[in-house]
This record gives structure tokens, C-alpha cells and sequence, in this order.
């Protein structure tokens, strides 16, 4: 699961993410479930859209119970 955290003040003029994406470790044991193909797209997707995002709750949902305050994205189907 990825967890989302505003990222240190830029120390350039570089593109800079908005976000730090953290992944739990279990992270790499899920990847490994889904197809080949898709893990690099998943994996970007993270890095390019929600990282670089103002606001990338906006494109996720919140997860619930033991989980609130982490949020879960769609890539494709």
C-alpha cells in the first residue's frame, strides 16, 4: 500500500514531486502477483501522476477501519 507524504521543499528549479510515495513492504509481494506488463505501469503511474499531483487524493479513495488514512488508486482495470 502506498502511503503518501508531502515532499521536502524544492532545492532547485528542477521538476519537483509534490508527494514522497512510500510503499510497504508487502508492496513487492502484490506486484509480484499481477502481470509482468502491468508492474512497471503501476509503479509509473504512482511515480508520475499521484507523486507530481497538488492534490492526488483526488484521484484515489480512502480506505476504511484499520487502513483509514491510507488511500488506494486505480490503474485500468
Amino acid at each position: 500500500m502506498p502511503t503518501l507524504s508531502p515532499a521536502s521543499p524544492p532545492t532547485s528549479c528542477a521538476k519537483t514531486l509534490a508527494w514522497t510515495v512510500e510503499y510497504d513492504p508487502r508492496v513487492e509481494k502484490d506486484l509480484k502477483a499481477i502481470d509482468r506488463p502491468m508492474q512497471p505501469e503501476i509503479l509509473e503511474y504512482m511515480d508520475t501522476r499521484i507523486a507530481a499531483e497538488e492534490d492526488p487524493r483526488r484521484f484515489g479513495k480512502p480506505l476504511r477501519d484499520e487502513l483509514r488514512g491510507l488511500w488506494r488508486y486505480r490503474v485500468r482495470d
